[in-house]
């Protein structure tokens, strides 16, 4: 890591060098607004589109997956993809990634870590999010599998964010800090903790219902099998 304490830039460590930075010229307030309106509209459009939901909570769990399919697949590619030119470039999700940047520094600075989960997550679970849509809407037999596996992967991503900046002391951010570590790097990170986790429960269970009643049936057709067997010979 190269550092140069003549660089003024908001991110931590503080004599971290970022080469090209180009400070926002769109405030906080803005970026803030417009990204929870953005993140509103698609939890609603996706609740719209989860009207055939068998539950409340099922219509809920689609249009959480509508949320991350859209996050994944916007904001999270977007990163993917330019994450080199973040520091310098001023435009709206380039300077959303330098407000987040203010909580961990990894995000403007190309960190091959962050880069990896990200650009994972965008390319693989975003797509996923939405095949998972569809599928609960379809009673596709593949849904909860496929929900275990995206879950698991949001959950690995985010433990695997977490783990590393701790091992790393919390060096890229005010650690401590009410907004920029409680509210946007532990809150904001924690629902995709909670939520997945809560998700592979609930479809380990119903897999296991599943894999229950077809060992029974299973059970019953051989015994069934068995004496029919049985009565043949006897004749």
């Amino acid at each position: 890591m190269v550092k140069n304490s003549s660089i003024i830039h908001p991110f931590y460590p503080r004599d971290l060098n970022i080469p090209g930075y180009v400070p926002n010229d769109i405030e906080v307030s803005t970026i803030l607004t417009v990204s929870f309106s953005g993140f509103g509209l698609a939890f609603l459009l996706s609740w719209l589109v989860a009207r055939r939901a068998r539950s409340v909570g099922e219509r809920l769990m689609i249009a959480w997956f509508g949320l991350s399919g859209t996050i994944h697949c916007s904001i999270e590619l977007y990163f993917s993809i330019f994450h080199r030119t973040v520091a310098e470039d001023s435009s709206f999700l380039s300077q959303l990634w330098k407000e987040w940047g203010k909580a961990d520094s990894r995000y403007v600075i190309s960190d091959s870590c962050i880069v990896s989960i990200e650009s994972i997550t965008a390319w693989t679970e975003g797509p996923a999010c939405f095949l998972i849509m569809y599928a609960f809407l379809n009673n596709s037999a593949y849904r909860h599998p496929l929900r275990i596996i995206v879950s698991l992967g949001q959950l690995y991503g985010t433990i695997a964010y977490f783990m590393v900046e701790w091992l790393d002391g919390f060096t890229h951010g005010p650690f401590g800090d009410p907004f920029y570590f409680w509210f946007y790097f532990i809150s904001m990170n924690s629902f995709w903790i909670v939520i997945p986790t809560l998700l592979i429960i609930q479809s380990w269970k119903e897999l296991s219902k599943a894999q229950t009643i077809k060992d029974e049936n299973d059970m019953k057709e051989k015994e069934s099998s068995g004496r029919n067997r049985r009565t043949k010979k006897t004749r």
